[in-house]
C-alpha cells in the first residue's frame, strides 16, 4: 500500500461502528474522526508491556484496566476526580515500595517497610494531622538509617582492607624518614625542592605513581608519560594536605589512610577502605 496516509484510509471506511467509553456506538466517518481513532491507537502503544513489566499487572485482566480507564475518563465531579486520583497514586505507591525497601535496606531482603505504619503516616501527612516528625526530620532519619546500613554492609564486605591498611600504617610510621601528620597522613621526603609551596587554592602540575599496599598499580601519570594538572581542592584530602608540604621540584611519597582517600567509596580498581601509596613529584604551580 502506498503512503496515502492512514488517516485517509480510515476516513474512507465511513460508517465503521465503534464503542465509546460510555458504551454508545460511534462512527468513524470524517477526517477528524480518523485523527481521533489514530490518536487512540498511537497512545495505547506500549501500554501492555508497561502494565505487565513496570506495574506488574496481569494483562489477562485487560477488561478491568479498560473499566478503570473508562471511569477515570468519565469523571465529572471534583469528588470523583479526587477518588480516581487516589486509586492511581495508590497503584504507583505499591509499585514503588519494593524499590523503597531496596534503597533503604540494600541487600537485606528480609527487612521490609511495615506497610500499615507506612500508610498511617502517609495519610496523616496528607491530612495535616499531628505527626511524630516533620518532613525534614523524616528525610534526615531515612538518610541516616540508609547510610548506617550502607556503612555496615561496606564494613562486612571490605573491612579487611581497613584492617590491613591500619596495620600497614602502624608499621610504616616507624620506618626511617617517615613523618605522620595530625590527620594521619604519612609522607617521606625523597627529594626536597627549593621552589614555592602551593596553597589549597592553587593549581599544580605533577607526576605521580599510585599503588595499593600490596603493590598493585591503580593509576600512574608516569606510565602514561603525561603529567597531571589539577586544583588542590579537586583531589582527595590526602593530596590536598600533602602537596602543600612540598616546595616545587620536590619528590615525596605519600601514604594515605582510607579516610583521607576514598573512604568507603569504590573508585576503579580502588576498593573501599583502601590505604593508598603515591610517589609524587611537584613540577610546577600553574599560573592563573
Amino acid at each position: 500500500m502506498k503512503k496515502t496516509t492512514i488517516l485517509t484510509v480510515l476516513a474512507v471506511a465511513a460508517g465503521l461502528l465503534m464503542t465509546s467509553c460510555n458504551n454508545k456506538s460511534v462512527k468513524v466517518e470524517s477526517n477528524l474522526d480518523s485523527i481521533s481513532y489514530a490518536a487512540g491507537i498511537v497512545n495505547s502503544y506500549g501500554l501492555t508491556p508497561y502494565l505487565s513489566e513496570k506495574m506488574e499487572i496481569d494483562t489477562t485482566y485487560m477488561d478491568e484496566v479498560i473499566r478503570g480507564i473508562k471511569e477515570a475518563s468519565g469523571a465529572k465531579s471534583e469528588k470523583e476526580k479526587a477518588y480516581l486520583a487516589g486509586l492511581q497514586i495508590g497503584s504507583q505507591i505499591q509499585s514503588q515500595i519494593p524499590y523503597m525497601n531496596e534503597s533503604i535496606f540494600s541487600s537485606d531482603t528480609l527487612t521490609k517497610i511495615d506497610e500499615n505504619i507506612f500508610y498511617e503516616a502517609f495519610f496523616a501527612s496528607l491530612k495535616k494531622d499531628s505527626l511524630m516528625m516533620n518532613v525534614e526530620d523524616a528525610s534526615s532519619f531515612i538518610k541516616a538509617e540508609r547510610d548506617k546500613r550502607n556503612v555496615a554492609e561496606m564494613e562486612k564486605l571490605y573491612g579487611s582492607n581497613k584492617q590491613a591498611g591500619i596495620a600497614f600504617l602502624k608499621d610504616n610510621k616507624s620506618q626511617e624518614g617517615v613523618v605522620e601528620t595530625a590527620s594521619g597522613l604519612q609522607y617521606k621526603v625523597v627529594k626536597m625542592g627549593n621552589g614555592a609551596k602551593p596553597l589549597a587554592t592553587d593549581r599544580v602540575k605533577v607526576n605521580y605513581h599510585g599503588t595499593l599496599i600490596d603493590g598493585t598499580v591503580f593509576d600512574s601519570s608516569v606510565e602514561r608519560g603525561t603529567p597531571a594538572e589539577f586544583g588542590l581542592n579537586q583531589v582527595i584530602q590526602g593530596w590536598t594536605e600533602g602537596l602543600q608540604l612540598m616546595p616545587v621540584g620536590s619528590k615525596f611519597t605519600f601514604y594515605v589512610p582510607y579516610q583521607l582517600g576514598y573512604n568507603d567509596r569504590e573508585s576503579g580498581s580502588i576498593k573501599p577502605y583502601s590505604t593508598l601509596i603515591f610517589d609524587v613529584e611537584l613540577l610546577e604551580i600553574v599560573k592563573k
